[in-house]
């Protein structure tokens, strides 16, 4: 990080600890293509036409036009989590559990940040579709499951050096009239294997506003806890939700002792670009700097380039630079175009995965008519197959094992997955 310009150096208590430095994003490292098949497509159905019957009902269930929609499937998305896991590494050589809870806190954030401006909806994955991301050249692995169709769930199971990450998503989605209410119901866990420690979160649910007039943004309400039980440490994120002209993105997160409630260190920043930490007292002395500072940056357009920093804090995380022509290409990032490409050998995947789903593929084509038939053909299949079912022995998912722990149904990858024997894999698509 290059120590530069400060607009001001003051602090609630008249010392020099709040300061804005230059950080600008770059372009990460491992980057495939920057730009999609085919433009986005237009949407030239107002969503007015489509939502106003479903008012207070869950959307997860709704199926709505393909115009709405961006070429990726649910599954693709959670595999987003993976963009910044080099924090997970970064977490596994960290000697301090107080640096180690906030490097993971840093991670579970991180995952947000690729959402922001991102307005169209993935595709509702298929009962027991798949999608893997194995990437050895970036030292992980990353398969996830469609796993119940009612309710709809899935499950993901990651693993690199040092750590396993898995989870389940059982997402909620309502519509108010102005507003959509984004409830993942995620339920996450990350092992730091050479610590011999397990941290929990639940992720953080959010709004969309102005659907039918306006600017469309998203916000993140409620608290987000990180816990981790063998260091005795938790962090509590706060979110702000809605400012007056739109998402306030300032966000903050005490590190403390769970038996004592003792704050020891903070966590501020913006949930979209950057996040540092310092010790918590230096922040409840200086917040109201840091808050005119933070202002300042967002007025004058420049929290691309610069953040705001404590003298003795540490950043812990800063967002990658997004493709040059992102809002032609669903404002995906680098990262996200890359998770559908066409696989170069797709006899070595199940034919399960979202890759080799057609409708997806040619609504990135461009091909919305076909794309939109292809849809709803496969969702005509699905209710066809769950019909059939019905009455009989329930299938269980492949890769993951079914099972119940305090009351909940959980999923747990089962390692055969990467055995690679797909024979006995549906035909779905």
């Amino acid at each position: 990080m290059s120590s530069v310009s400060s607009s001001s150096c003051t602090s609630d208590n008249g010392c020099c600890e709040v300061f804005t430095d230059i950080v600008k994003s770059v372009q990460p490292g491992f980057v495939t293509r920057s730009e999609l098949p085919s433009h986005a497509v237009n949407k030239n159905i107002g969503i007015w036409t489509v939502l106003k019957h479903a008012i207070g009902k869950d959307l997860s269930r709704f199926s709505i036009p393909i115009v709405f929609n961006e070429p990726l499937s649910m599954l693709q998305r959670l595999a987003e989590y993976m963009e910044y896991h080099e924090l997970i590494a970064q977490a596994t050589f960290a000697d301090e559990p107080s640096r180690r809870i906030e490097l993971v806190t840093a991670f579970a954030m991180s995952t947000l940040a690729s959402t922001n401006v991102r307005m169209s909806k993935p595709f509702n994955p298929l009962l027991y579709e798949t999608f893997e991301l194995c990437r050895p050249e970036l030292g992980f692995e990353f398969v996830a499951e469609q796993v119940s169709h009612h309710p709809p769930i899935s499950a993901f199971y990651a693993r690199g050096p040092n750590y396993e990450f898995s989870g389940t998503v059982e997402p909620k989605i309502k519509f108010w009239g102005r507003s959509i209410e984004v409830h993942p119901n995620a339920s996450i866990m990350l092992k730091l294997l050479n610590w011999k420690e397990t941290y929990t979160w639940q992720a953080a649910s959010c709004s969309v506003h102005n659907i039918i007039i306006g600017r469309m943004y998203m916000c993140l309400s409620g608290p987000m806890i990180i816990k981790c039980a063998e260091s005795d440490l938790q962090v509590i994120v706060k979110f702000r939700g809605a400012g007056k002209n739109g998402p306030d993105v300032v966000v903050t997160g005490d590190v403390m002792k769970t038996s004592t409630r003792q704050c020891l260190r903070t966590i501020f920043g913006n949930w979209t670009e950057f996040l540092g930490s310092t010790n918590w007292s230096t922040f409840q002395a200086n917040k109201h700097t840091f808050e005119t500072e933070f202002k300042s940056l967002e007025k004058r357009n420049l929290h691309q380039e610069r953040v705001v920093m404590f003298r003795e804090g540490k950043l812990l995380w800063r967002v990658y630079k997004r493709p040059p022509k992102c809002k032609d290409y669903y404002y995906m990032t680098y990262f996200s175009l890359a998770l559908n490409e066409a696989p170069t050998e797709p006899n070595k995947l199940p034919r399960t995965d979202s890759r080799l789903r057609p409708d997806i593929r040619l609504l990135e084509s461009g091909d919305v008519d076909r794309a939109s038939r292809e849809k709803e053909r496969l969702e005509t299949k699905q209710r066809s197959k769950v019909k059939i079912r019905s009455g009989k022995e329930i299938t269980e998912p492949k890769w993951f094992t079914v099972g119940k722990e305090n009351g909940r149904t959980t999923y747990t990858f089962n390692g055969k997955y990467f055995e690679r024997d797909f024979a006995g894999c549906d035909d779905i698509f």
